[in-house]
């Protein structure tokens, strides 16, 4: 396997039944073997991949190929038709696409809401490992806890179709409540360019978290991997993916200390370090 070298970078579309998809691949060129190492890289709401992923994509190492898809809506992509995308029109997207590919090996991260949505992919189309950063599902032990953050991110949702400033700090504080409020005019300006975009994904996490909160409670990895949560974040999250850890002794778990869900973007380097020991 090829694992060192540029990357050579490149566009192209799929078309699955409800979206079109804008795809960022990454790969060590044509020459490669026959079953190349690829992996699947799933953003979070309203941010789109290359900009979620493109500092920790510089530091991942083993890979022959990396993919990086929109969400649609979200970047390039986009919904095919009229209609108000709701969570399952998401999975159904990301499950048509892998399966579209024909691949028989690949790994698989997602961050927030692509990592709630890693979690349903990787239930139907399992993957050889699976890193999961601050998904948007994990956040306690109690479904209740779930089922009172699907109330606040659908409230959250109504107010960011308005578009407004406070909207989206008012998100931040929820997912954040310990950031350094120093970047908060960086993180506000990136939000802001696609908060229509936000504001589907907010509501789709919290129609999700209704639906599958049970699901989410009792959630048991299908393949090994590792969990990557801000150690700023609320320890009723902490306390879900050490029980992941717990019951399992192919899943691991680290919190990265003077972090909070901006994690991604924040610590770039530690992130792909974390996702490279899966190798």
């Amino acid at each position: 396997m090829k694992s060192d070298g540029p990357m050579v970078t490149s566009l192209f579309s799929k078309r699955v039944h409800s979206a079109e998809l804008s795809i960022l691949r990454l790969s060590r060129g044509e020459d490669l073997n026959a079953s190349p190492r690829r992996l699947v890289l799933l953003h979070g709401a309203g941010i789109p991949g290359d900009l979620t992923w493109r500092w920790v994509a510089q530091y991942l190492i083993g890979w022959d190929e990396i993919y990086i898809p929109d969400l649609p809506a979200m970047g390039r992509s986009k919904w095919l038709g009229s209609k108000t995308p709701v969570f399952s029109d998401y999975q159904s997207v990301l499950c048509e696409w892998v399966a579209s590919e024909g691949w028989q090996d690949y790994d698989l991260a997602g961050y927030s809401f692509g990592g709630l949505l890693a979690m349903h992919l990787a239930n139907s189309h399992p993957p050889d490992r699976l890193a999961l950063i601050e998904p948007a599902s994990l956040l306690s032990v109690s479904v209740g806890d779930l089922h009172s953050r699907a109330k606040a991110y659908h409230e959250l949702s109504s107010q960011l179709h308005e578009s407004s400033e406070k909207a989206v700090v008012g998100f931040l504080d929820l997912v954040s409540p310990r950031r350094n409020r120093a970047l908060d005019a960086l993180a506000v300006k990136r939000l802001r360019e696609n908060v229509e975009g936000l504001a589907l994904g907010v509501g789709a996490v919290a129609q999700a978290l209704n639906e599958h909160g049970d699901w989410y409670c009792t959630w048991e990895p299908p393949t090994k991997g590792v969990s990557i949560v801000g150690g700023l974040s609320d320890p009723g999250m902490h306390r879900r993916h050490q029980v992941l850890a717990e019951n399992d002794e192919s899943w691991f778990f680290q919190s990265l200390e003077n972090t909070d869900h901006g994690l991604v973007y924040t610590k770039p380097r530690e992130i792909a370090k974390i996702i490279n020991s899966l190798l």
